[in-house]
Order: C-alpha cells, then sequence, then structure tokens
C-alpha cells in the first residue's frame, strides 16, 4: 500500500482522508450487487473490505499520533521549563554558591495532575496520556542544607496505550533557598526499552557528572524540574508582550540555550474554569513533529501559585491539548471561576 507524503515527507490525516474519500467514491462504481464489489477479477463482500480500509487508515493515523504522543509526553515537563520569562543573563554570571530565591509560590506537599489529549480527523478527540508533578514531604539533607524532593512523570493511557507504552519519570532534589539542583535522575520506558540516567550537579566546581560525562556547566543552571519551580518565583510585573529571554538548562549531558517569548495574558477556559493566565511561547526544535519554532502555546495563572492549566499546539496529523485536571497541596489560594 502507497501513502501520500507532503513535502517534508511526513504522511498527513488530510491524505487519509482523502484517500478513503476516492475509494469510496471507487468502490460505488464497481460493485457487482448490493453487498459485492469486483477487484481485481475477485469478488469481496464490500462492507467488510471497506471495513478493513477504514481499519488500517485507522490504525496508521494512530502509529502517528503515538509517534507524537511519544514527544509530546517526554516533552511536557521540558515545555514547563518556558516559564523561566524574565531571567537576566548575568543572572547567571554571578559567582556566588548560593543565592537566596524568596517563595511564597509552592510547597511540599503540591501535587498537580495533566491530561493529554489528541484531536484529528478521522480520530476525533482522543485521550493520549497524563502526566503529574509533585513536591514530596521528604526534606533531605546534602551539604548541610534543606532541599526540596520533586518528582515530574508522563505516561500513555487510553488507545495510544495499546499500540505504544511509554512512561517517564524525572526526580530533582533542589536546594530550598537556591531552588538549584544537587541530583537529577531520569526513568524512561517505551515497550520493551528503558533507559536510566543519573545527574550530579556540583556547581562550585561548574561540572556536571553522570555515569557517561563530566560537562563544564554555567552558573546556577538548573535541571528541567528544578527550573520549572524556580520560575514560579520570578517577578513577571515588567514583561512586555513580544519580548524573548534565554532559557539554559541542562538535559541528557547538554547544555541547552533555548528562547521563550512572552505573548501577553488572556483569561482562558479549561474544564476546571475560567483562568486569568499569563501567556507564553517556547522555542522548540523543529523537525517532524514541529515546523514552526514557536509552535507551543502554554497559559499560566497569573497570582502567587503560577501554575499551567492549558498547553496547545499543532502536530503533524493534528492538534494536541494539554490541561490541569486536578490540583492538591497549594501555597496560596487558587484564584478562578469554577465550572
Amino acid at each position: 500500500m502507497h501513502y501520500a507524503w507532503n513535502h517534508n515527507g511526513r504522511l498527513t490525516i488530510y491524505h487519509v482522508y482523502i484517500a478513503i474519500q476516492i475509494t469510496q467514491i471507487h468502490l460505488s462504481f464497481n460493485k457487482t450487487s448490493a453487498n459485492k464489489i469486483s477487484w481485481k477479477g475477485k469478488a469481496y463482500n464490500f462492507g467488510t473490505l471497506f471495513e478493513r480500509f477504514l481499519q488500517q487508515s485507522t490504525l496508521l493515523v494512530v502509529k502517528l499520533l503515538v509517534k507524537d504522543c511519544k514527544r509530546i509526553i517526554l516533552g511536557m515537563i521540558r515545555f514547563f521549563l518556558i516559564l523561566i520569562l524574565v531571567v537576566s543573563p548575568g543572572y547567571f554570571l554571578v559567582a556566588q554558591p548560593y543565592k537566596s530565591i524568596p517563595n511564597d509560590y509552592f510547597k511540599r506537599g503540591e501535587k498537580l495532575h495533566f491530561k493529554v489529549a489528541f484531536h484529528s480527523l478521522l480520530t476525533g478527540n482522543l485521550t493520549a496520556g497524563s502526566a503529574t508533578l509533585e513536591i514530596t514531604q521528604e526534606n533531605k539533607q546534602i551539604a548541610g542544607r534543606n532541599t526540596f524532593h520533586a518528582i515530574g512523570s508522563g505516561k500513555t493511557t487510553g488507545l495510544i496505550e495499546m499500540f505504544y507504552h511509554i512512561e517517564e519519570r524525572f526526580e530533582s532534589f533542589f536546594d530550598e533557598e537556591a531552588l538549584t539542583p544537587y541530583y537529577f535522575s531520569r526513568v524512561t520506558v517505551e515497550n520493551s526499552y528503558e533507559k536510566n540516567d543519573i545527574v550530579t550537579f556540583r556547581h562550585k566546581d561548574r561540572i556536571a557528572v553522570s555515569p557517561k560525562k563530566v560537562t563544564s556547566i554555567p552558573e546556577n543552571i538548573h535541571d528541567i524540574i528544578s527550573a520549572f519551580y524556580y520560575a514560579r518565583c520570578i517577578d513577571l510585573t515588567g514583561a512586555k508582550p513580544g519580548k524573548e529571554f534565554l532559557v539554559p538548562f541542562f538535559l541528557d549531558d547538554s547544555v541547552y540555550h533555548s528562547k521563550v517569548r512572552f505573548v501577553g495574558r488572556e483569561t482562558v477556559k479549561t474544564k476546571l474554569g475560567k483562568f486569568y493566565c499569563i501567556k507564553i511561547k517556547p522555542m522548540v526544535a523543529t523537525g517532524y513533529v514541529f515546523s514552526d519554532p514557536y509552535p507551543v502555546s502554554l497559559w499560566v495563572t497569573d497570582d502567587q501559585n503560577r501554575i499551567p492549566v492549558l498547553i496547545e499546539t499543532e502536530l503533524s496529523v493534528g492538534s494536541a491539548r494539554v490541561e490541569l485536571t486536578s490540583y492538591s497541596g497549594l501555597s496560596n489560594t487558587f484564584t478562578f471561576q469554577p465550572r
């Protein structure tokens, strides 16, 4: 069977939809009876043949969605780091081992739950995964200092889970006052494949040590989990729409330098209710899933919690939506209009 591909080498949902319509027309002109059709000299039951075609077309789209789902599930926690909107480039050049970041935004015991869903013409709305961000009650002493223990996890669910099993778990122990990480771990499971990674940050020596590599790092760099919580403590009152900010972070034995764009403030509606939010867009790597370097829109509550409530993006075969579904243990009153 031959599939239609676009100029970037990607099969789109529109090609599948058109193929189905053409097949319907072709078969309608080749019926030998009310229930039979003739194809290549053989008679087939029309309903059975067309049902198989629909099943194969749907399976194809689901497989493409699985690829996108993998990138969304594994990347959702990474998208949260784009909340770092007003990081001054000079901040990372301050030569001090420990800083103190005022924090009235989160505390131990906070837990956030998210749902990942897809939409396409052929599949309609499809639940694809779930994710959780939490700060445990643990206060592990490292070098005589208090730490937060944060965990970010994501996994496939529903129909996607039948075709492709993905689980991702990130853990970070970061300083309670400086919010910079000491230890970061990652466990990735994709069907029978499993990957484990552990990173120790030695900020005074400006290196990150993993089982595979020792990497030079800038002052006060974050992992993707500590970056999320640090970002919630930043004063955003001076951010102007359209302004872009540099975002350095450490992942997979590498230092990354990305950018985020501040869009403005908007009111958004979700199944939980109506929220007044800060809207931002991250710069992401272009390729199979994204052709636009700023394809993702993220809305964060403009209150004393700074919680992400909605993420939306267009994908190669449809669109994806990540939505806050429940929360507990917040440090401050959650101000929104419930449904």
